[in-house]
Order: C-alpha cells, then sequence, then structure tokens
C-alpha cells in the first residue's frame, strides 16, 4: 500500500480543523451526546450522510492530486 500523498494529507487536516473548530463553537454538546448511535435517530441518518459525504470528497481529492501529477509527468 503507498502512503497518502502529502498534499492530499495537508487538505484533509486542513478540513479536519476547520471542522473541529466550527464543532468546538456552534456544537459543542454533539462530542457528548452521541446521538447518531441511536437506532432510528434522525442523527445517526445525518451521521451516516455526512461520512459518505466525507469518503467522497477524499476519493475526490485523491483523483484531483492523481490527475495533477499525471498531468506534470510526475512519478
Amino acid at each position: 500500500m503507498s502512503a497518502i500523498d502529502p498534499r492530499i494529507a495537508s487538505a484533509i487536516q486542513n478540513r479536519l480543523k476547520g471542522i473541529r473548530e466550527w464543532m468546538a463553537e456552534d456544537a459543542p454538546y454533539s462530542t457528548a451526546d452521541q446521538r447518531h448511535l441511536d437506532s432510528n435517530a434522525p442523527e445517526r441518518a445525518y451521521w451516516h450522510f455526512g461520512y459518505v459525504t466525507a469518503l467522497s470528497d477524499i476519493l475526490k481529492l485523491a483523483e484531483q492530486f492523481s490527475s495533477l501529477k499525471h498531468h506534470n509527468g510526475d512519478t
């Protein structure tokens, strides 16, 4: 397995930082409530939606950097 491209890792870390800052300011209760663990809770559906969105974002980032790498002739 190859290592993650440092540019992708940096982009992900920047997104994480922004989300963590938002959560700390606007939704500090979310780390304690954990309602996404309750069966049939709306929070569970939103959690899964967010997770799918995050995975899609990561794949898009990887594709963008791979395309740039290929276009620039990097190996």
